[in-house]
């Protein structure tokens, strides 16, 4: 199914998903995570991107969840 914009037909390619505003926390000179910058509730999912730095010469990690008290 085409799309037009003004006289020019166009093809739908693809969807863009919308985030909101992501803080940045920086775990070491590797490593930063990416997270909602809103509070989060208990028991709510939450979509985090963990990033590694491009002059990083580390090759495997393990990143674990340390339980509060």
């Amino acid at each position: 199914m085409g799309y037009s914009a003004g006289h020019t037909p166009m093809q739908r390619i693809g969807s863009v998903r919308l985030f909101q505003p992501l803080l940045e926390l920086k775990l070491d000179n590797n490593f930063m995570v990416m997270a909602p910058s809103k509070p989060i509730r208990q028991r709510e999912t939450v979509s985090t991107f963990l990033a590694l730095s491009a002059l990083s010469t580390v090759q495997i990690f393990t990143l674990s969840d340390d339980e509060l008290p």
